[in-house]
């Protein structure tokens, strides 16, 4: 799920079930523009000594990480954990080679869970945006996928960092510290850049299968290494339970950066518009929140008794209303065109949740450690969900 963290309250959320993944084949190649970010194999991106000044607007970027390793998920190749993706400022640092992993990043490199980054992020004041794809088995890249978000940019936060879990090890992450996403001068960057696995040096690679969480092992023992250092990784030995066949060669991953186009805005008066009214025969309250690209529709209305406030939709002119079971009202905020709708209902204690409607069947999401989620946007290009949170 993709987040967009302002002042710690708006978000944005991607939902892997939701989310576009690619297949490695139909990633195409990126340039560097303007100016190539050249990282040597086990070197990180260089921080700038000084916080650059840049004037310019919120730039929202689309990032596609590509699993490069080759085999069978489950058999060969490495899975990789669900990512997770920050734009920040000058200053933060999820980890970098030569240096002693976090407990956050342990947490990730050990057990693949991105929630104790996402919260170290999120504490940060020079955090923008903080992307990170549902738990496993949902939020997984498997060998030769991809998965794709869009994050955004700003004078104050435009550099890029990630990581992700190789499930099949012990402690094996692809990490990317601080890529910089525009320029001297603010313009932004096209990015292409292949990346390595490193070793996050916080427990033994005895790679037995009772200390390797990725199938077919799950295992979640601990062999905690004392005073090591994140490093490149020396790859899989085939000595213990974990085969060769789940090794990988160099890079192991790909990451690409391109600015999301907007689309061109016609100024006020040039366009003509037909306003319409929405009925449903036998259904005297209509509150229209949301249409498609098809003239498909989506909002609330009342239920049969009139006690509750229930989220419908018009598709294809077949009326459906949805009723969360046991909510007091249910209400939907967003409509995609393939017909998934989101939006929030309100338990018994009056909080809200976050709930999505995909192949006709209703479901709650709730963003992490939140106390209430609202839905109030999908996006069709990559299927990432916009809304709030309380936590």
């Amino acid at each position: 799920m993709t987040r967009q963290v302002s002042n710690r309250s708006v978000f944005i959320f991607a939902v892997l079930i939701l989310l576009t993944i690619y297949g490695a084949d139909n990633v195409e190649p990126l340039s560097i523009d303007p100016n190539p970010v050249a990282v040597s194999e086990g070197e990180d991106p260089p921080e700038p000594t000084d916080p650059p000044k840049i004037p310019m607007i919120p730039i929202e970027f689309e990032v596609t990480l590509t699993n490069l390793t080759e085999g069978v998920p489950g058999e060969g190749g490495q899975i990789f954990s669900p990512p997770i993706l920050i734009t920040h400022g000058y200053g933060f640092s999820i980890g970098a080679s030569g240096e002693p992993a976090s407990a956050a990043l342990t947490a990730l490199a050990e057990t693949g869970d991105h929630v104790p980054l996402f919260e170290l992020a999120n504490e940060s004041s020079g955090v923008e945006t903080i992307a990170g794809f549902l738990p496993p088995p949902d939020g997984v890249v498997l060998p030769g996928e991809s998965v794709t978000a869009i994050v955004l940019a700003t004078s104050e936060a435009h550099y890029l960092s990630l990581a992700t879990m190789l499930v099949q090890t012990n402690d094996g992450i692809v990490l990317a510290n601080a890529l910089p996403l525009v320029d001297g001068k603010g313009n932004p960057q096209t990015i292409t850049m292949d990346l390595i696995a490193y070793d996050a040096g916080t427990e033994d690679n005895n790679e037995l299968a009772t200390h390797v969480p990725g199938p077919p092992f799950h295992g979640m023992e601990r062999a905690p290494t004392e005073g090591g250092v994140i490093a490149p990784h020396t790859g899989i030995g085939g000595t213990a339970d974990v085969g060769v066949e789940f090794g990988w060669t160099e890079p192991v991953a790909r990451v690409t950066v391109s600015v999301v186009e907007l689309d061109t805005v016609e100024p006020i008066g040039t366009s003509n518009y037909t306003f319409e009214s929405i009925e449903v025969p036998g259904v005297d309250f209509l509150e229209l929140t949301a249409s498609s690209d098809f003239e498909d529709y989506a909002g609330n209305t009342l239920s049969a008794d009139g006690e509750k406030t229930v989220a419908f939709t018009l598709i294809d002119g077949v009326f459906n209303t949805y009723d969360f079971p046991g909510s007091n009202n249910t209400y939907f905020y967003a409509l995609g065109n393939d017909g998934s709708a989101a939006g929030h209902y309100e338990d018994s204690d009056g909080l809200h949740h976050g709930v999505i409607l995909e192949n006709g069947e209703l479901r709650q999401y709730d963003f992490p450690g939140a106390v209430q989620t609202e839905i109030y946007g999908i996006s069709d290009a990559t299927g990432a969900l916009t809304g709030n949170f309380i936590d």
